[in-house]
């Protein structure tokens, strides 16, 4: 039931109890306050929209910068992806694993950063996703033979 509704009602009611005039002053007085205390406790309050809305700013701070630590890994890893294919290029030992590696972490921290901008809108930052993955030499992106944690999602969606 709304909150007009629900004290329309109360109000209805009181001064039903009123016509009866059965109830003496005093009493009057008590549904009075009664009354007052019910819809005082039913509103809210501009400090409960107050405190709500500060609350509300700092989740949104703390997405911002939450945005802006996952642009700079994705800018860490975009660099790291770029030393291992030149690496790659002059070596003929398989750097296979450390490239899935890198792809998955850069694929968990796009995944991120669109979920941050999908919760935090334009306040999140630049998209980490304006550094696309790049193929890597030999074109594989498989992360079989990987058993250390990179940290990211590996690209599913959070929560």
């Amino acid at each position: 039931m709304a909150i007009r509704e629900y004290t329309q009602n109360i109000i209805t009611r009181w001064f039903e109890l009123l016509d009866k005039r059965s109830i003496n002053l005093a009493g009057r007085l008590e549904l009075l306050i009664k009354l007052v205390k019910e819809i005082r406790h039913h509103m809210a309050t501009q400090q409960d929209v107050d405190t709500l809305s500060q609350r509300m700013s700092d989740i949104e701070q703390s997405t911002t910068k939450l945005g802006s630590a996952v642009k700079t890994s994705g800018e860490d890893v975009a660099a790291l992806k770029k030393e291992i294919a030149d690496l790659n290029a002059r070596s003929n030992v398989d750097l296979s694993p450390l490239i899935a590696r890198a792809e998955n972490i850069s694929a968990g921290l796009n995944s991120l950063g669109d979920q941050l901008l999908s919760v935090a809108g334009p306040n999140a930052g630049s998209d980490p996703g304006d550094n696309p993955p790049s193929t890597p030499a030999g074109g594989s992106t498989s992360t079989s033979g990987t058993t250390e944690s990179t940290g990211s999602t590996g690209g599913q969606p959070v929560g």
